[in-house]
C-alpha cells in the first residue's frame, strides 16, 4: 500500500511540473546557437530556435507536403495540387514569421526574406505559366498544378 501510494504521489508531482513546460516543434542543427528569448512563468528560459544554416524556416515542412518530380535535372522541384490562393497560404503558413514577415513584391509577388535566402512566390512563374513557390535562387521549387 504505501508502494503504491508512493508511486502515485511521484506521478502526481510529475504531472504539476509538466503543464509548464511547452511543446517542442522545431529544432536547429546547432542547438547550442539558440538563445532565450524570455521567461517563462516556472521561472525557466523560453527558447525560440533561429538556425543559421540549412534551409529556411518552415521549408522542410512546406516541401514534405508535396512529392518530387523526378523530371527535373538542373534543380529540385516538387508538385503540389493547388491554386495561387493555396501557395499563397503555404507561405504564409510555412515560412512566413513574424520576424520574417511576406513582402509584397508587385504583380501578386510575394518574398519573405530569411538568413538563409529569400523564398518567392509567384502567381504564374514565368517559365511554367501557373503557382510557384521558389528558394535557393530557384533551385529548389515547388510547383501547384
Amino acid at each position: 500500500m504505501k508502494k503504491i501510494f508512493s508511486v502515485l504521489l511521484m506521478t502526481l508531482l510529475l504531472f504539476s511540473i509538466v503543464p509548464g513546460l511547452g511543446k517542442v516543434n522545431a529544432s536547429c542543427s546547432d542547438p547550442w546557437s539558440v538563445t532565450p528569448t524570455a521567461k517563462s512563468p516556472i521561472g525557466g528560459e523560453i527558447v525560440t530556435p533561429q538556425c543559421t544554416s540549412g534551409s529556411p524556416y518552415g521549408w522542410v515542412s512546406l516541401r514534405s507536403t508535396a512529392r518530387l518530380d523526378p523530371a527535373a535535372k538542373n534543380f529540385k522541384q516538387y508538385r503540389k495540387v493547388g491554386n495561387a490562393s493555396k501557395a499563397l497560404s503555404d507561405l504564409e503558413r510555412y515560412i512566413a514569421t513574424s520576424t520574417n514577415p511576406p513582402v509584397a513584391y508587385g504583380s501578386g509577388k510575394w518574398a519573405v526574406h530569411t538568413p538563409q535566402g529569400t523564398v518567392m512566390f509567384y502567381p504564374k512563374d514565368a517559365s511554367y505559366g501557373k503557382p510557384a513557390i521558389k528558394w535557393n535562387a530557384g533551385k529548389e521549387v515547388i510547383r501547384y498544378d
